[in-house]
């Protein structure tokens, strides 16, 4: 289940509205993919919000064209290890009516969310005050879905929300989510943390619109429409391109077997120079060109982050001393003339665990927030001596776990 305590941080003033948000939902069936259970149960655990419930009326698209034995094989063998489109009894409680025009109408909805596989066609500003949002994940043509981002070597896969404010033909990009792509054998597994980002997405929007729901569609009426292209009959990959990634799985499990072989795993920083080569300008991730950051043999180094401050650029990092695993805050200049970084200093420690410095300036002062979930809070630091030094300057939230 997923938790909304985390959502609902950011709305904490909303609690003593009188009026709830009324959202519609419209899925394929009453039984479906455990991820619809998981974002009905979600939405229904917001007291700010009254769900309704709908059954499409149209057939679904989601039993794919058989094209491919071998696919077909490789999927039923990774489903028994992650299965987030597996259907199960959702739980749905009364018998639910079906997603008519006339029917949603007279619910008064003030925001529907069409996740059913089979859209509508035609005006749809009259179902819902806010209008109706629809779902897009990943490659829709391939089945599963997530899979062809596993067959490509995608470094990211994206669940998108879109927002019809007129038309179930034209949509409005609200919200992307771009996670890493989890490559190896049980392709599968790579839907997980997309579904849950379409669901959290879903939630605040609902949110939002709660907190200032003119704002909202300001905003929103300011994002371009475009055409909304009515997915396909979805089909397995290729014999072909089930061998491929057969073979890519099976040499890269050798590659990584080999390459870690007599060591023990351990997490590192590496730095590229050249941002001709980053992401964001390539669209793609390449390992060429990396150098790993140097650290003391044993130790390890994580959550990097950067600042720029008086000509000189800081590295902060996670430092994780040899035979320990109680992390520290360290700091390195990096950019050194002839050597590259400088020798590592210890920021920040405490008698718990510290990852993540999340460093900030204002008003010409530097301040400082770790991850803290041992200690169970949120703390903000300020710079005393930076990047050297720091001293508690308050606690956010007290009694609160919350992780990078």
């Amino acid at each position: 289940m997923i938790d909304p305590g985390t959502l609902l941080l950011k709305y904490r003033g909303l609690d003593g509205r009188d009026r709830r948000l009324k959202i519609g939902l419209v899925v394929d069936r009453s039984r479906g993919p455990e991820w619809v259970q998981s974002l009905t149960n979600l939405l229904r655990n917001v007291t700010l919000f009254e769900i309704h419930l709908f059954i499409a009326n149209g057939a679904s698209l989601r039993t794919p064209a058989r094209s491919s034995a071998l696919a077909e094989r490789l999927h039923a063998w990774s489903r028994r290890h992650a299965d987030p489109f597996g259907e199960v009894d959702l739980d749905l409680g009364e018998p639910l009516p079906q997603a008519v025009k006339a029917v949603i109408r007279a619910r008064e909805l003030d925001l529907l969310c069409w996740i059913a596989d089979e859209m509508p066609e035609g005006p749809c500003s009259d179902l819902a005050r806010f209008g109706v949002i629809t779902i897009r994940l990943g490659e829709a043509s391939i089945e599963p879905l997530y899979w062809q981002e596993v067959i490509d070597r995608q470094l990211l896969s994206r669940a998108t929300i879109l927002w019809h404010s007129t038309t179930f033909e034209k949509a409005r990009v609200l919200r992307t989510a771009e996670l890493a792509t989890k490559q190896g054998w049980f392709f599968t597994r790579n839907a997980d943390d997309c579904l849950v980002a379409i669901s959290r997405m879903i939630a605040t929007v609902g949110l939002d619109l709660l907190a200032d729901a003119p704002s909202w569609m300001a905003r929103q009426l300011e994002i371009p429409e475009q055409n909304c292209h009515r997915p396909g009959q979805r089909r397995y990959p290729s014999n072909v391109a089930s061998a491929g990634f057969l073979a890519r799985q099976a040499w890269r499990s050798l590659s990584l077997r080999a390459e870690v072989r007599g060591r023990l795993p351990k997490w590192f920083v590496a730095i590229r120079r050249d941002s001709s080569r980053h992401y964001a300008n390539t669209g793609k991730f390449s390992p060429e060109a990396l150098e790993e950051v140097p650290l003391a043999p044993g130790s390890q180094m994580a959550d990097p982050f950067l600042v720029t401050h008086a000509n000189k650029t800081w590295l902060f990092f996670e430092d994780v001393p040899a035979g320990t695993t109680k992390g520290r805050l360290s700091c390195m200049e990096a950019g050194v003339e002839g050597v590259g970084f400088s020798e590592p200093t210890v920021a920040l420690e405490e008698n718990y665990h510290l990852s993540y410095p999340c460093v900030v300036s204002s008003a010409g002062e530097f301040f400082l927030i770790p991850e803290s979930c041992k200690a169970r809070t949120i703390q903000l630091f300020r710079a005393t001596r930076f990047p050297f030094e720091w001293r508690m300057e308050t606690t956010l939230m007290d009694d609160f776990s919350a992780v990078d």
